[in-house]
């Protein structure tokens, strides 16, 4: 479906309007939300086109239109987009109404009695009109605290499917209320503040503790409030999370705490709080039923340790109890074997991550194949080359221009340098086709098993990883957002957040390991850039990632004979068809797996559920 042009309503009229009688439709349907006023203006559309009433059809379709906006809050500028029910198939976006149009619905949101419609006229008409009328603003945010006041009240007999629908209908609108508020510097603002006060005050024991986690975001964020009240709030909400068992939100209303703790100076307090919500990491290890899935929560109850107490005794006693649980690992895994030549079955990866809960299917995910052995392809490498001519023959690399961009001598050269050179480029050209067979045959088959079983939100996401150990302090939204994004499978998005936080991953852990990651050229210190990193500090990088590793980032990252993806991304050398190039497919799986197994070379740990020979 495509979207009508805008003047295709210059001939509604607002007396058109009135005449089909909106405000009995909206008042006649008995639960107040837009999603449920769009059936019924869609069917209302539909006994109007039934019986040839052509005008008022339109209306109707218009409204319906109108309540199935989708309401975004990740764009607060323009925060609604025409439904998409289906691929090629999309309603019209606010812009498709019209100036026209918009000037009816800026009428009917000052007439409508229904706090929730009148919410989404004035708020679509705010956010698309041209000439904006300042004055919709109060009618939006007053209209939308009272949808919201009526969504956070409780049904009788409700699923709970149905109750956490409900509640984040309510968080979304107050939310909204509150963006409108500060965008605009509107004197609603304490009033928006109320709202949310109220929902602290009448309805903790009730709401959905991730709608809670929510509020109490935006408020900390936006407010200044009775900070000793809020921290008893928050610590309400963790002691509820920790009956109910819900350990991310456990963490979550604990920083919260914590964060409020600082304010107002009580530090000691909040290193508490802070080194409480470190060992809840440890609840969730005691959950898993693998040694390896309880050596991740370990290993990530010892990050928020030495962001908090770098200094405590208990990182020591963390750090042995991962050992074991690592050691423990190795006897639990189990080995497939089969080749990644002809004939591999994209079916069996895929089966590894059937049916199981996301948390788990996004580890198997990471897990699904080890790092490419650098020495199963030099061995490969070299039986090719025992083929004369391929031996003897150098080799010119050119780009999509045909540029000859890198030149390799021969594998049969005298000189020694000459020789292992050409060793390496064909290593890491061979290594492309590689990771070719295992994007094929292992990670985007386990990727679309796990999209088709599982529409994670960014938020679950979020909590699984932000407290990896891989993950450089301040740099959480980067690599969670471009991860979050490639699992959905946005890479081009996901390549431009990715390649240079990776970069700075390097050198952030060569610096926790001591290593110098600068240069003094002049008087003149700057940071090394990834190229001299994997040079000059190629035998740390070693010791932190292991040789497979290394080899596999290096390729990725900066080889010409590889794919090289920083250097051609930094310069702008990408098309956009490149971005789903399968490198850029394996480098997002790649940092998943390093992101979620941390730290360990090869000789430690060994991700691989199903393995697999060389292709």
């Amino acid at each position: 479906m495509t979207a009508p042009t805008a003047n295709a309503y210059d001939v509604l009229t607002k007396a058109a309007f009135d005449i089909v009688g909106w405000p009995s439709l909206i008042a006649g349907c008995s639960q107040k939300e837009c999603g449920v006023y769009q059936d019924v203006l869609r069917d209302k559309a539909k006994e109007f086109e039934q019986v040839g009433q052509t005008e008022a059809a339109s209306i109707a379709r218009v409204l319906q239109w109108l309540t199935a906006l989708e309401m975004r809050l990740d764009n607060p500028r323009q925060p609604f987009r025409g439904l998409c029910p289906m691929p090629g198939f999309q309603f019209p976006n606010p812009e498709d109404f019209g100036e026209s149009l918009l000037s009816i619905f800026a009428e009917m949101a000052r007439e409508a009695h229904d706090p929730e419609f009148k919410a989404r006229l004035a708020d679509v008409c705010w956010s698309t009109q041209k000439k904006r009328d300042f004055t919709l603003v109060a009618l939006a945010i007053e209209a939308y605290i009272a949808s919201a006041e009526n969504l956070c009240r409780a049904v009788a007999d409700e699923k709970k499917i149905d109750r956490c629908r409900r509640w984040d209908a309510a968080t979304v609108r107050l939310k909204r209320a509150l963006r409108l508020a500060t965008m605009t510097k509107h004197t609603l603002l304490d009033k928006v503040k109320a709202a949310f006060e109220d929902v602290f005050k009448n309805s903790l024991a009730e709401a959905p503790l991730l709608e809670l986690g929510s509020l109490l975001t935006s408020y900390q964020n936006d407010f200044e409030g009775d900070v000793p009240w809020l921290i008893r709030i928050a610590s309400q909400c963790a002691t509820r999370a920790e009956t109910e068992k819900q350990w991310n939100h456990l963490r979550h209303f604990q920083r919260l705490m914590a964060n409020w703790q600082k304010k107002s100076d009580l530090n000691e307090q909040a290193v508490t709080t802070e080194e409480q919500r470190a060992e809840s990491y440890l609840c969730d290890a005691n959950d898993n039923p693998t040694s390896h899935g309880k050596a991740h929560w370990v290993a990530k109850a010892i990050k928020a340790y030495r962001e908090t107490s770098p200094k405590s005794p208990r990182i020591e006693a963390l750090k042995k109890l991962m050992d074991d649980y690592q050691r423990q690992g190795m006897t639990e895994m189990q080995t497939s074997t089969y080749s990644l030549g002809a004939g591999i079955d994209p079916l069996l990866a895929a089966k590894q991550l059937a049916g199981q809960p996301f948390a788990e299917a996004l580890r198997r995910l990471a897990m699904i194949h080890p790092p490419l052995k650098e020495e199963d392809i030099r061995q490969a490498v070299l039986n090719r080359c025992k083929d004369p001519w391929l031996a003897m023959a150098g080799q010119d690399l050119i780009d999509w221009d045909g540029r000859i961009i890198a030149k390799r001598g021969s594998v049969m050269s005298d000189d020694p340098q000459v020789r292992e050179h050409a060793v390496r480029a064909e290593m890491f050209r061979t290594a492309l086709d590689f990771q070719k067979a295992v994007v094929g045959g292992f990670t985007e088959p386990a990727r679309l098993q796990l999209l088709s079983e599982h529409n994670p939100t960014f938020q679950a996401f979020y909590d699984l990883l932000v407290d990896s150990p891989f993950i450089p302090p301040g740099r959480e939204y980067f690599f969670l957002r471009g991860l979050y994004e490639g699992l959905n499978g946005d890479f081009l998005l996901a390549a431009h957040l990715l390649i240079p936080q990776l970069e700075h991953a390097l050198r952030f852990h060569l610096e926790q390991q001591g290593v110098d990651v600068t240069t003094l050229n002049e008087g003149l210190q700057e940071l090394m850039d990834i190229n001299k990193l994997f040079g000059w500090r190629r035998e740390k990088l070693l010791e932190i990632l292991g040789a497979d590793q290394v080899f596999e980032l290096e390729g990725l990252l900066i080889r010409r004979y590889g794919a090289n993806l920083r250097n051609s991304f930094a310069h702008g050398l990408f098309w956009p068809e490149q971005f789903n190039d399968t490198s850029v497919l394996y480098l997002w799986w790649v940092t998943l797996r390093l992101c979620l197994l941390h730290l360990q070379p090869e000789s430690k740990a060994k991700p691989a559920p199903v393995t697999a020979n060389p292709p």
